[in-house]
Formats: structure tokens, C-alpha cells, sequence
């Protein structure tokens, strides 16, 4: 049983089955399949078949294929042997968070960006920015920041009104994507008169 990764986030998965001589009676009932739907099965020649499975919305588990023990044969009649495959499946989206250790209004405010995935964990390709924004749903007044999840920060320096921390988007190993997240902060530097 062939596939062509060990990690995916894809809806439907392809198999090859390829035995190493001609079976007599191998059907789609003989496959056995976990954490998945059998969505379609084709004889290809006399050796391989193929199949889709399907997988379910924030799946995350491990989806095993199996062909069971003894439900078909080749020319003379010896029976096949159990085989088994496994796909790791990702259908869940990286989280991430996005909170002032002061509250909702103060000078300045310390912020923590954390960020985590329950499934296959975070790319190692991921830029880790941040933009402190005048605008809730567009970047305006600022510029792309590093930062280190889970390492505090401290914004707001000589700024009045209501900003918005966006994080830029963040994928996971199985490519599922957390579009740009953002939270409003108010930051109060005027004294009082």
C-alpha cells in the first residue's frame, strides 16, 4: 500500500495497492480502513488497484489502511497476507493568542504573542512578526516587528488611542494556515489636565 506522504491536511487521500503477482477476488470490502471513508476503488491491471479516502474537518489523527489477511489469492491459490499503511492527518489550523499582562487600558503594555498547533506542530518556516496598527483591519502607522513566541514585549511608548497588534500569518507542518490574527489594545500617555 502506497501513498505519496507521511503528513497531510488533505480532504481526500490517494493509495496504490500494487501486489507482486495477478489476485483473484480482491474487492473494496477486503480493505479495512481507520479514521477515514473509502470514497472510491479502481482496478488499475491485473497487480494494482488504487483507492480515496476521505478525511473529516479538523481531523488529527492517524488514518491506517489495511488489507486484511486472506481475502484474495493469486493463480494457484495461495492466500494474500495482512498489510497495513498509515497517513498522519492534519486538519487543524495553528492557534495563537494575544494578551496584555496590564489589561485593556494602561501607559504601556506588555504583550505576549503565544502561539501552538495539536497537531503536527509549527513550521520551521514561519517568520514570527508582529505591526502595531492605528487600524483594526489594515496596517497603518507601523512597521513588521520580530518577536519570540511566549516572550513578553512591551508596546506603546508616547502612544494615545486604541492600536491593534496583528500577527503575520503562521503555518503548521501539514499546511494548514492561521490567517493574520489581531487584537486592540488602548494606550493612555497623556496626563491628566
Amino acid at each position: 500500500i502506497l501513498t505519496e506522504k507521511e503528513l497531510t491536511n488533505a480532504e481526500t487521500i490517494s493509495y496504490t495497492i500494487v501486489f507482486n503477482e495477478k489476485v483473484v477476488g480482491f474487492t473494496k470490502e477486503d480493505i479495512q480502513i481507520e479514521n477515514g471513508t473509502l470514497k472510491t476503488f479502481k482496478q488499475e491491471d491485473e497487480t494494482t488497484f488504487t483507492i480515496t479516502v476521505t478525511t473529516e474537518e479538523n481531523q488529527n489523527n492517524t488514518q491506517v489502511v489495511t488489507i486484511k489477511e486472506g481475502t484474495c489469492t493469486n493463480q494457484i491459490g495461495n492466500s494474500n497476507k495482512k498489510v497495513t499503511n498509515s497517513i498522519i492527518i492534519d486538519r487543524v489550523k495553528p492557534t495563537a493568542s494575544i494578551l496584555s499582562e496590564e489589561g485593556s487600558i494602561a501607559k504601556n503594555h506588555t504583550i505576549t504573542i503565544t502561539l501552538s498547533d495539536i497537531g503536527a506542530g509549527l513550521s520551521e518556516n514561519n517568520i514570527y512578526q508582529y505591526y502595531v496598527s492605528t487600524k483594526q483591519d489594515t496596517l497603518e502607522g507601523g512597521a513588521w516587528t520580530d518577536f519570540e513566541p511566549e516572550k513578553a514585549f512591551t508596546i506603546g511608548e508616547g502612544l494615545t488611542g486604541t492600536y491593534y497588534i496583528h500577527v503575520k500569518t503562521i503555518s503548521d507542518k501539514a499546511g494548514n494556515t492561521l490567517d493574520a490574527v489581531s487584537q486592540g489594545f488602548v494606550l493612555d500617555n497623556i496626563a491628566p489636565q
